[in-house]
This record gives C-alpha cells, sequence and structure tokens, in this order.
C-alpha cells in the first residue's frame, strides 16, 4: 500500500492518474476500495467527493476518514447521509469528534 501511495503522490493531477482511477472504479469492490486508497494519498478530492455519494455504502463509510484528514467540502460529506443505513449515520456522526491519526496529520 507504501507503493501505491506513493506512485499517487508522484502522478497526482496527471490524465494518466485520473484514467487509472476512473478503470479502478469502474470494477469490483478490490479495485474500487485501491482507487479510494490512491484517490486519498494523492488528495483527489474530486474522486473522494464522487465516493461519498455513490452507491456503494461500505465505501462511502471507507471514504469518511478523508473528511478527517482532507479539505473535502461540507456539502460532500453530508452526502454520505443520502439514502444511509443507521450504522453509517452514526458512523459520520462520530467523525468529527475523532482527531485524525498522527500520521495524517503530516505535511506532505
Amino acid at each position: 500500500m507504501r507503493e501505491l501511495a506513493l506512485h499517487a503522490r508522484r502522478h497526482r493531477g496527471t490524465p494518466a492518474f485520473r484514467s487509472l482511477l476512473g478503470e479502478l472504479a469502474a470494477r469490483e469492490t478490490y479495485e474500487r476500495r485501491t482507487a479510494l486508497h490512491l484517490a486519498m494519498a494523492a488528495r483527489d478530492l474530486t474522486h473522494i467527493e464522487a465516493v461519498l455519494s455513490g452507491p456503494d455504502l461500505s465505501l462511502r463509510r471507507a471514504a469518511l476518514r478523508a473528511v478527517r484528514t482532507l479539505p473535502v467540502s461540507d456539502d460532500a460529506a453530508a452526502a454520505v447521509l443520502d439514502d444511509a443505513p443507521s450504522d453509517l449515520r452514526r458512523a459520520f456522526y462520530r467523525t468529527p469528534d475523532r482527531p485524525p491519526p498522527a500520521r495524517a496529520r503530516r505535511r506532505w
């Protein structure tokens, strides 16, 4: 995962990187989660915000970490609540209460 994160940081903003995220996001659960990991490492807010409002509830929950650690817009964060079951709503409401992990506070 570290190598994937380093790759994402090196290639963020390039057309090839956007294409890679699009291809992974169109596949199965593992690939969509990998795309989210890459997007979070590259701080690709567009992709993260799309996941937060997407149909995959488990992926939405995984993207909540970005709400704590990255400058995700309030509207995009609130999109998690659209048609969310109660456990995902509880996870969302607890998100602001927790400080970001120490590793996430590092500057890149």
